[in-house]
């Protein structure tokens, strides 16, 4: 199985920013994901560093001055997941 994903944000800030996004596929045991995501600060493209959280997800840290930012993001996705445990609270 194949799938194919994508994302396309714009936003403005009238103030610096000091953010974090989390936008990825779910990595999930089974398929394998190609993924490319694009952080631009009035169309020049900047870095946005990857950061792991404690509950073990990847979150992306952007600190940019105020303007334009538009986050692109795409992945294929190829496989099919195991079903996950199920566990009660």
């Amino acid at each position: 199985m194949r799938r194919r994903v994508e994302a396309h944000l714009v936003f403005d800030s009238d103030q610096p920013l000091d953010g974090v996004l989390q936008v990825a596929a779910s990595g999930l045991s089974g398929v394998s994901i190609d993924e490319k995501l694009t952080f631009r600060h009035d169309g020049v493209e900047v870095e946005a560093p990857d950061v792991w959280m404690p509950s073990d997800c990847r979150v992306r840290v952007l600190r940019a001055p105020a303007g334009r930012f538009t986050v692109d993001y795409e992945a294929t996705i190829v496989g099919r997941a195991e079903p996950s445990p199920v566990s009660e609270p």
